[in-house]
């Protein structure tokens, strides 16, 4: 007997191989799939300007790296005895002008190194809500807690959203692009609100689909929402998809996009990763010994074979005695 309903996801044409880049960008759930990518020892660089919400910031972060931009102290303002960026995340955020232009430009000259590398740009959409900066008319990643009157809120057009994709420069690159919709919900907008902003992302990814053959869409929203469709897998706040939650996306994830080549040899780091964070009663015991042994064994093979996984720190753990 089913208790839920399950649908299938047709794969895309393009594969992604473990041995490729990959660049995530946009809302936490990007961050969440990109951590287990990296887990798994992906080539992954995740939010190089912090957790992005809304489809024209992330688009024109990626515009940024793809033309090599580079940041001034004119990109900044002092508010709340901090230097911000508007186009960056609060981490970047400090009271020293120096500190954040450095550590924004650092991060964008990584950035821009990976996204040239990167055969796969997966792009989360949070939100289609935008915050206008009303001196400038600037559509801002982030408020940093400016006084709201600074703002007009509003909804993006679906037109906009493709605009925005095509001048970011990704209709025209050699790239597979695989586009998600975060299922967090944003209470902060309304419930209802949240709804119409979701189904202005999910047609606009739909009418990117139907212009861009090296367009994908992974339904990220739609397996929270619909397949899984029950509060307990949710946080606390009943917002955010919990840990088992995340974990079955990954598992979809990994089941539909990813090539057999990198699924077997994924199997393996799993395997090892197990090994590694698994909590022994006491680390002198001879049977502990003998499963350290074991298992620097497998991992120098796997090493061996795979020499762009980058064992060192699972090599050194089993080594120990």
């Amino acid at each position: 007997m089913e208790f839920k309903l399950q649908f299938d996801i047709k794969p895309p044409e393009t594969r992604i191989n473990i041995r490729e880049d990959i660049l995530l960008i946009g809302s936490c759930f990007a961050e969440n799939i990109g951590v287990r990518l990296i887990e798994n020892k992906f080539k992954s660089l995740i939010n190089p300007n912090g957790i992005l919400f809304n489809p024209i910031s992330i688009l024109n972060a990626i515009k940024s790296y793809k033309e090599e931009k580079i940041f001034s102290d004119n990109d900044l303002f002092f508010f709340n005895e901090l230097w911000h960026s508007w186009e960056h995340h609060g981490d970047f955020s400090d009271m020293e002008k120096g500190n954040v232009i450095a550590k924004i430009n650092t991060s964008q000259q990584q950035a821009s190194v990976h996204f040239n590398k990167a055969k796969h740009i997966v792009i989360t959409f949070g939100s289609a809500y935008v915050y206008e900066l009303n001196d400038t008319k600037n559509i801002v990643a982030n408020c940093h807690k400016f006084p709201q009157q600074n703002f007009t809120k509003r909804i993006l057009s679906v037109d906009e959203i493709i605009e925005a994709f095509e001048n970011s420069g990704l209709a025209n690159e050699q790239k597979q692009i695989i586009l998600t919709v975060s299922p967090v919900r944003y209470l902060r907008d309304g419930l209802i609100e949240n709804n119409l902003s979701k189904s202005v992302l999910i047609q606009a990814v739909h009418e990117l689909l139907k212009k861009y053959n090296h367009v994908f869409y992974f339904p990220a929203y739609e397996i929270v929402i619909d397949e899984l469709r029950d509060y307990r897998f949710f946080e606390d706040d009943f917002l955010h998809p919990n840990k088992l939650a995340v974990d079955y996306v990954w598992e979809r994830f990994v089941e539909t996009i990813f090539d057999e080549d990198t699924k077997n040899i994924g199997k393996e780091i799993s395997k090892i990763m197990h090994a590694k964070n698994h909590k022994p009663f006491n680390r002198l015991t001879k049977s502990h010994l003998l499963f350290l042994e074991n298992y620097l064994v497998i991992t120098k093979s796997l090493a061996t074979n795979y020499p762009f996984l980058h064992l060192e720190n699972e090599l050194n753990y089993f080594a120990q005695k």
